[in-house]
């Protein structure tokens, strides 16, 4: 029984000789929704604050977030490709 995920297929680019289909697979597949979930906690969790700059720095991770959704298209060809 062979059991594929996203990290196999990485692997399988690599060791293939496709290294820049494996740094895409990785960032846009792996890096890239962790980066936007870790800065949507962050700002849903500093957005509380009582300071200003930790108000400005969740509002700040929230529109970065917002900004690189548009990367969302080369993300999605990522995983079609899965």
């Amino acid at each position: 029984e062979r059991k594929e995920n996203t990290i196999q297929f990485a692997h399988e680019l690599l060791i293939s000789g496709s290294e820049l289909g494996c740094v895409f697979v990785v960032g846009f597949a792996i890096v890239l929704p962790i980066a936007k979930f870790i800065l949507l906690v962050v700002g849903g969790i500093l957005r509380h604050s009582r300071s200003s700059g930790k108000r400005s720095c969740a509002r700040k991770s929230v529109m970065f977030v917002q900004r690189i959704s548009k990367w969302a298209s080369p993300d999605m060809f990522a995983y079609i490709l899965l």
